[in-house]
């Protein structure tokens, strides 16, 4: 296997991975409330669905950097590769 094909395999991993934490996230958003109605019955509940949320949300919050960090280096790269081999082309 040929170093771009795997760059370009590991891009895709990447892009994949972030894409999937990303919809992820969104899904888990998607629950949160914008408001809490303070009534006691209601509020212990909804207070420990809404720190549950939170909490894995916060637990994502690295793993989506990384991953995202990670795809745009990795894009930048591969798009550098190809711009200094058309610049070598181009000059013959």
């Amino acid at each position: 296997m040929s170093t771009i094909t795997l760059l370009w395999t590991v891009w895709a991993f990447l892009f994949l991975s972030t894409t999937a934490l990303m919809v992820y996230r969104g899904l888990l958003t998607r629950g949160e409330e914008d408001q809490i109605f303070l009534d006691e019955n209601i509020l212990g509940e909804e207070k420990r669905r809404q720190d549950d949320i939170q909490r894995r949300i916060q637990f994502l919050k690295p793993f989506v950097a990384f991953a995202g960090g990670t795809t745009i280096a990795l894009s930048a790269a591969l798009l550098g590769i190809y711009v200094v081999n058309a610049i070598q082309v181009l000059r013959g």
